[in-house]
């Protein structure tokens, strides 16, 4: 195995260079030759069993690509760039190296590509320095980059071109979006982000940093070590789950520098924390105040890819590989300073059994929401979409809808869907959503996400398929305009008369879709036709799993979003409206397994379930969510494990639903990581 490190010299070339040392796991298992290139040439490793070479070489110069692809390379590391702060200052320096550079390399690999056949793994280092303003609190994959700075716009370019040269089959390329490295060892360099490493690299060596943003600046966050291991591991993936969409986001922690500073005082202590001095810099902050503070990296943490444990652990990690784990002369001791550590390090160090205590302290820091904010919105699915005098809730008042609403307010909930069985936001005209959302913003009361309902675009009428498909672009674009992120669909149709004359509808048998590969091609290509909208307008879909159709079992739902293959689009683990139904039934368990990678917007909501041996007899009923078959806290938790990074909704069907959602709110709020 032949591995070339392009940009060998520099900080993450160095420490990924040092992986490949005394470490024979992993990279198929390991290379025997390698090449480290860069504009001056590294050092020679020591301590490698191969064959090393150390070249000096302008990638931007004439034959220099084709040089060093001489001995065919199986893996090329590609992590040679002219930093953020340098590419601003340098324009021409800039394009040169963080472009030109890189298109001369994938043109030499073409050439050899139609010659010989010669295919290699590319590993391109891109940057979350892509996005820029306009942006979400929470930015998916489907995020559509608009960068502020020369570097992010290069990074940007050498995304698509890596991405059409993927396309083509000249290489296997893949590009992580590397978040900002911290702390990096070494003098500062010119990177705007520099700060971030300097105000706890400097302080832990005696000297004074500067810190140039606001304390409660936020940003995404990742060691060294994490991004090394996520650059192996980006080499190492079969290429068939990462094409052809190569690029995404790493996952990170979404910290603020306030976090920083209180992480570095209960490692260091008030004198390291004492050295950091505040002195506002315009030139930065409005590089800052562009960059994205958290990320939904469900997609990347469903191909393995993992953050760091948390801050602190980030802080040392860099102790240990730096300075020999002391600090003052003095070794770093192994647990946080006395009375400082979070309620989950404690009860995680007391109960060293617990995976959950071990799950909060590794993600609290990269989870979007504190379980006190994270966004759980109130179904209306009980309330009907007539008023009593037989007109439609679509026509009623501002004043009525707001009597509506009230309830929703006063049983304590902030997040609201409007779910189509009782409203139609997409089909208001623009001056009636300006008026419902009045009513929503007078009662406190915010839209995360909308969901439809038995709007299927595989229906057996071909005219309500075709309807349906033109009414979920208009939800879609609703959703972006009004700010909510996500959107819910599936393939239930209307209820049939048999099930509209039950007491419970699930009892009844409804529509079931074929086992045809036809329609099931035409679901994919639709899906996939709404995944593309709502991408190109910042929102994600969320499948809705239901009996009976291609989204009727976990294994089944898991195969078509791998079929629609979007990062758009993931699945609404609704495995309630499975375990109601009276007949066997595949474990809560063995489906949350299979399903967790792929999560997005969650119904949620549980039943009682009684299954007799004896007679075959199945028997079920709506129940609290604490309270049925389903264990919400093991399944949360597995989502979350996962990255799950979505709204919830919560929903009951019979009684006072309102109120027992309302429990159901409470009752995940409690599960949450605080």
């Amino acid at each position: 195995m032949h591995v070339l490190i392009l940009g060998a010299a520099g900080m993450l070339g160095r420490k990924l260079t040092e992986s490949f040392i005394g470490r024979p796991d992993g990279l198929f298992p390991g290379p025997s030759i390698l090449t480290l290139a860069d504009v001056t040439a590294p050092e020679v490793p020591l301590g490698f069993a191969g064959t090393v070479s150390c070249v000096a070489a302008d990638l931007a110069a004439p034959d220099a690509a084709a040089q060093l692809l001489a001995q065919r390379p199986d893996i090329i590391f590609h992590l040679a760039a002219v930093v953020s702060g340098a590419a601003e200052t340098d324009m021409a320096l800039g394009y040169r190296v963080n472009l030109d550079a890189s298109r001369a390399l994938f043109e030499a690999i073409r050439e050899l590509h139609e010659q010989e056949g010669y295919k290699p793994r590319l590993v391109f280092a891109s940057s979350i320095g892509v996005f820029g303003r306009p942006l979400p609190d929470v930015i998916p994959d489907s995020q559509i980059p608009t960068p502020e700075s020369s570097y992010g716009v290069q990074k940007a370019m050498v995304e698509l071109l890596l991405t059409d040269y993927s396309r083509r089959g000249i290489f296997d390329g893949v590009a992580p979006r590397i978040p900002t490295i911290c702390v990096r060892p070494g003098a500062p360099n010119a990177a705007a982000s520099g700060f971030f490493s300097t105000i706890i690299r400097e302080p832990l060596i005696g000297r004074e940093a500067i810190l140039p943003v606001p304390r409660d600046t936020r940003h995404w966050l990742a060691s060294p070590r994490a991004a090394v291991k996520a650059l192996r591991h980006a080499a190492e993936l079969d290429y068939a789950l990462i094409s052809p969409r190569p690029v995404f986001t790493l996952p990170a922690l979404s910290v603020t520098v306030e976090e920083q500073i209180e992480a570095l005082r209960r490692v260091a202590g008030n004198r390291a924390v004492s050295l950091i001095r505040e002195v506002p810099d315009a030139f930065v902050q409005h590089f800052v105040s562009s960059w994205p503070k958290a990320f939904d990296t469900h997609r990347a943490l469903s191909l393995g890819f993992e953050p760091d444990a948390s801050f602190e652990a980030i802080i040392r990690a860099h102790i240990e590989d730096e300075f020999d784990g002391c600090v003052d002369g003095a070794p770093l001791s192994s647990a946080s300073t006395p009375g400082s550590a979070s309620m989950s390090r404690v009860w995680a160090s007391a109960h060293d059994n617990a995976p959950l205590a071990r799950h909060i302290d590794k993600r609290s820091n990269a989870m979007p929401w504190t379980a006190k904010t994270w966004p759980i919105a109130a179904a209306m699915i009980q309330y009907p979409p007539l008023l009593p005098d037989g007109t439609s809730v679509q026509d009623q008042s501002a004043e009525g809808w707001a009597r509506t609403l009230l309830d929703v307010s006063r049983a304590g909930f902030t997040e609201l869907d409007p779910t189509d069985c009782w409203l139609r936001l997409a089909d208001l005209s623009k001056p009636r959503q300006r008026e419902f959302l009045s009513v929503c913003g007078d009662l406190g009361l915010s839209i995360p996400a909308i969901s439809t309902s038995r709007r299927s675009v595989i229906d057996p009428d071909p005219d309500k398929a075709d309807a349906a498909l033109s009414y979920i672009h208009r939800v879609i674009d609703t959703a972006a305009e009004i700010g909510a992120r996500e959107i819910a669909v599936g393939f239930a149709t209307a209820l049939t008369e048999p099930q509209r004359k039950a007491l419970w509808f699930w009892t009844a048998q409804g529509h079931q879709d074929p086992d045809d590969p036809a329609v099931w091609k035409k679901a994919v290509t639709r899906i996939r036709e709404l995944a593309d909208h709502a991408q190109s307008v910042g929102v994600t879909l969320s499948l809705e799993m239901y009996e009976d159709t291609y989204l009727g079992s976990a294994d089944s739902s898991v195969k078509f979003v791998r079929d629609v293959d979007h990062p758009a689009c993931g699945i609404n683990a609704d495995i309630g409206n499975l375990v109601r139904l009276h007949r066997p039934m595949e474990r809560w368990q063995d489906m949350m397994k299979k399903l967790a990678p792929y999560l997005r917007y969650w119904h949620v909501k549980n039943y009682l379930r009684t299954e007799d041996e004896t007679t075959g007899m199945i028997v079920t009923a709506p129940a609290p969510m604490e309270q049925g078959v389903i264990s919400y806290r093991a399944a949360i938790n597995m989502a979350l494990e996962h990255g799950y990074a979505s709204p919830f909704l919560v929903e009951h069907y019979g009684g006072d639903g309102l109120s027992v959602a309302a429990q159901n709110r409470d009752y995940i709020r409690r599960i949450l990581p605080q």
